[in-house]
């Protein structure tokens, strides 16, 4: 189909369609993921992001929990890429994986490619962490944004390499591993099958065993959603701001290094992608829950970095139940100003020399008033700011729900116990506000105020 430059309508529905075919395709990806493995939706979901993001990601598990299986029906699904795998050994050689220069008939000193990881789109090295240094420091290059091998003595060889999956049944603990780890945007852990059910299917073989895949993607795909998400999916001020005071909360209260190389790859390239495939023109809060699988070193601080997010994202039980108290106090406390002080002044009044009634008139009135103001405005702080978080925590599950890559494991909602109490509490004050409000309006003067019996 050819659109033409003028005609910036059409363009724009072609583009519109192209994402949603493109969506389709992704969620169809992961749905046949799922149908291989059990209780591995979240990682599927991830391994399609990571192919589309042209990112690199490392899975941590004990063998036998299905890394290998997914790892290449993901690969699968791409037909005309060109896939390299190697298991990692203590002696594994360098020209093993990148080859190594030889002599031609012609006596020219070429660099033999065939057969490498340098020809290839996707490259999965189980065992990663075993090579020796050699071998790290030319996977360092192909991994970087460059995407090069730099042999030793010879020009840099640029290479084909989208997506390199590495994996693990352990994460890397020398410090000569650490900038090969951080190559990894993604870090995944693989755990064993908790459900029953899920275990007695696979005995069973009630689950596909094969890593064939019927979607099919194409490289085209991946380089057309990795360019145009990059170029058309906004960043609004706001999410670069929230995504800002994250990251300081991660530094400084969690104490979690992260690089800005890590940063910086997942706002600006997977958090786009994620939005692009979602059939969003945006990025939006639910692609935050994506740092989940990004920005953490050891198991420690993946846990931290949860519970970050979660209260970042959404306002935790205990801040509410907070308001909620500060609430109900406030109340009580006008509540009690209201009938020791008001009730005491239409008492006394019945006994007030009409020569003092409009003094107490006066002051009875702004009594009232002062009342009214302190109640709008503990309701404002505390109410309305219960009220915003529960919208909020709303928008923001739904937003998550809605997103293909992202699970939502807990329940950012208010129980039905704590909306009863907020309701009880609300319903409280306008029933205060109320009668105050019909106090000052029924005296409107002091012949109304000497009238009026407290009813």
């Amino acid at each position: 189909m050819t659109v033409k430059k003028d005609n910036s309508h059409m363009e724009e529905v072609f583009m519109d369609e192209v994402q949603e075919i493109l969506h389709n395709k992704a969620v169809s990806l992961i749905n046949e993921l799922n149908s291989k493995v059990v209780e591995r939706e979240e990682l599927s979901a991830i391994l399609v992001l990571t192919i589309f993001s042209a990112q690199n990601i490392f899975l941590i598990g004990k063998p036998g929990v299905a890394k290998t299986k997914l790892l290449k029906a993901v690969m699968n699904s791409v037909k005309d890429a060109t896939k390299f795998s190697h298991l990692m050994m203590h002696d594994t050689k360098t020209k093993a994986l990148f080859g190594e220069r030889i002599i031609t008939p012609n006596g020219d000193i070429v660099h033999n490619k065939d057969y490498t990881l340098l020809t290839a789109d996707f490259v999965f090295l189980d065992e990663i962490w075993k090579a020796k240094s050699e071998v790290n420091n030319g996977l360092l290059g192909i991994m970087s944004e460059d995407r090069e091998y730099h042999p030793e003595g010879a020009p840099p060889v640029k290479v084909p390499l989208k997506t390199l999956f590495g994996a693990s049944n352990e994460l890397p603990t020398a410090e000569v591993l650490g900038a090969l780890n951080d190559r990894f945007l993604f870090r995944m852990v693989v755990e064993r099958i908790r459900e029953d059910e899920n275990f007695y299917d696979m005995v069973q073989g009630n689950i596909d065993s094969s890593s064939d895949v019927e979607t099919e993607l194409y490289l085209d795909d991946i380089e057309f959603v990795s360019k145009v998400a990059c170029e058309t999916i906004e960043l609004k001020d706001e999410i670069v701001k929230s995504f800002t005071e994250l990251k300081n909360k991660l530094i400084h209260e969690e104490n979690i290094e992260v690089s800005d190389r890590r940063l910086v790859g997942a706002i600006r390239t997977v958090m786009r992608v994620s939005a692009y495939l979602n059939g969003r023109k945006e990025v939006d809060e639910s692609d935050f829950l994506l740092l989940n699988h990004i920005i953490w070193n050891d198991y420690d601080e993946k846990e931290k970095l949860k519970k970050a997010i979660f209260r970042h994202l959404f306002s935790t039980p205990q801040y509410a139940q907070k308001l909620l108290k500060n609430a109900e106090d406030e109340f009580s406390k006008l509540n009690t100003a209201k009938q020791s002080h008001l009730n005491d002044f239409l008492t006394k009044k019945i006994v007030v020399p009409v020569s003092e009634l409009e003094e107490y008139y006066s002051l009875h009135i702004k009594m009232t008033k002062d009342l009214i103001n302190a109640l709008y405005h503990n309701y404002n702080s505390y109410i309305v700011s219960i009220l915003e978080l529960e919208e909020r925590n709303r928008r923001i599950r739904k937003m998550a729900e809605d997103n293909i890559f992202t699970t939502t494991q807990e329940d950012h909602i208010f129980d039905e116990e704590f909306v009863l109490s907020v309701n009880k509490t609300i319903k409280n004050y306008r029933n205060l506000i109320s009668y105050l409000e019909d106090f000052v309006g029924h005296c409107s003067d002091v012949r109304s105020y000497s009238e009026y019996d407290g009813r």
